[in-house]
């Protein structure tokens, strides 16, 4: 359910921003001190206007070598790891390509400071924070470790090492436009717990429209809101801690990790742009998260954008005003193209063109998503649209999320009889080196290797989950295994 007038109801004051940064060593031989790396590139964006990309860039996948590590238990000393000592990365080189002003590119290549940790601005006020079990103060014999465990004391390295070990980082990422309903009584499946999916090292969940009425705002200052209770309630069991947290009026980003990857998680920061009524409300933008993992830079960007069938050109051009106003903290600016993997979802609202809804609904029922996506306004859109240049999506294989009567498995019977659509979305991207850049222009199709921090990407599923029916949206998830 979209509003794009703000009412009187909701409030203009957004929530702070909040970080909890883990700061903790783990204890290890000296010879596997690990240095970890951060940051090293900056962002300028450039000028107003976006430029049009005559031709389509196919879509280039990753994939992931695993190999799992077990640390050797010693009786030495425990080193401290050095926060601050970075790893250079390898140049970085992109294909020549036309563009108009005011196209949204990386800047950043080679090497650069430290990016400052901790949130930007005023502090967020604080979530009602899970029991974290703290790590032991010795090192333990292996044989005691969880796999998990063992891999992340097996991670720490030195320089030299880190960049040889070849490890997978498990992402659940959600994006759900919840429409100002309460959460429902059971989120298990939501989450994947139901099928013992206790490998997850991260999850990812961005919100839409959740309840900002200002009565229910004034008790989110004073309490944690409800959606933010029920996942930390759901996780925590399962040794999950809240790394960090943003919200901007119904916007929310909630990051949650495994609280024994906390001492390789660095450089949290959170970032928001209101883009309603000009960018004065934030019924509309974007919230984020950026942070170092393993000394892999990763952004996530939860974005609502502007709803109805034509505000398509709109639609893009908010999504290009959030990407130049969004940047992080540090000696150098970092904006959000700038880091080896970003991740992009939320309620993006592109609908389906031309066809009516008669059409539209019989290829749902006979299954022929095919003749709907060639309609879709985000895969035409990449066609055309520079600023989408190395985005990538798993395929649709699940009918529209949007828009279903509420309590129902049934697209919408009002009035409005609003089309089916797939509005809500997960992408990816990946900042490629110019050898993958080539296989791009080429038309190839393969492995994205030798980037900026030796970064790749697998997508394990992308669905749906049409078994919640508190919205008029569905749930949409996917599963990503990051190298590091």
């Amino acid at each position: 359910m979209d509003r794009d007038h703000p009412s009187q109801s909701q409030t203009q004051e957004d929530n702070p921003k909040g970080t909890a940064e883990a700061l903790t060593t783990t204890s290890a031989p000296a010879s596997e001190t690990a240095a970890l790396a951060t940051d090293s590139t900056s962002g300028q964006p450039a000028g107003p206007a976006r430029p049009r990309r005559p031709q389509r860039s196919a879509r280039v996948e990753g994939s992931v070598d695993i190999s799992e590590l077990k640390a050797e238990p010693k009786d030495e000393p425990t080193p401290v790891v050095n926060q601050d000592k970075c790893i250079p990365d390898g140049s970085v080189a992109s294909h020549p390509k036309t563009s108009r002003p005011g196209a949204v590119k990386p800047s950043g290549e080679g090497t650069g400071p430290t990016a400052k940790a901790g949130p930007k601005g005023p502090g967020h006020h604080p979530v009602r924070a899970v029991s974290v079990p703290h790590p032991p103060a010795s090192r333990p014999e292996a044989s005691h470790l969880n796999p998990h465990a063992q891999r992340a004391f097996s991670v720490a390295g030195t320089a030299d090492t880190q960049t040889q070990i070849v490890e997978d980082f498990r992402l659940h990422i959600i994006t759900w436009n919840v429409g100002s309903a309460t959460p429902p009584d059971d989120i298990t499946s939501l989450l994947g717990l139901n099928v013992g999916d206790g490998n997850t090292d991260m999850y990812i969940i961005g919100l839409q429209e959740v309840n900002s009425m200002i009565n229910k705002r004034l008790k989110d200052v004073l309490f944690t809101d409800q959606w933010s209770e029920v996942c930390m309630e759901r996780l925590s069991p399962f040794g999950y801690v809240l790394v960090t947290s943003q919200r901007m009026q119904g916007l929310l980003l909630l990051v949650f990790a495994k609280y024994f990857h906390l001492p390789f998680l660095r450089g949290v920061q959170t970032e928001t742009t209101r883009t309603g009524l000009g960018g004065y409300w934030g019924n509309k933008g974007g919230v984020s998260a950026r942070m170092s993992a393993f000394g892999h830079t990763i952004c996530f960007l939860n974005c609502h954008l502007p709803a109805h069938m034509e505000n398509s050109e709109q639609r893009m051009e908010d999504f290009e005003s959030i990407l130049q106003q969004q940047q992080f903290e540090g000696q150098a600016a970092i904006g959000v193209l700038d880091h080896d993997v970003v991740f992009w979802f939320g309620d993006l609202n592109f609908r389906i063109d031309d066809l009516d809804m008669q059409v539209v609904k019989s290829a749902i029922d006979n299954n022929k998503f095919s003749m709907l996506l060639e309609k879709d306004q985000l895969n035409m859109a990449k066609d055309s649209e520079t600023v989408l240049e190395g985005f990538q999506e798993g395929p649709l294989k699940f009918p529209p999320t949007y828009k279903f009567d509420v309590g129902t498995d049934t697209y919408d019977t009002s009035g409005k009889k609003r089309k089916p659509a797939w509005t809500d979305r997960i992408l990816w991207r990946l900042r490629a080196t110019a050898t993958a850049g080539a296989a791009v222009s080429a038309g190839k199709r393969g492995s994205i290797s030798g980037l900026t921090s030796g970064t790749k990407v697998t997508q394990h599923y992308y669905r749906s989950h049409m078994e919640y029916t508190v919205s008029d949206h569905k749930p949409v998830s996917s599963i990503f295994t990051l190298q590091v």
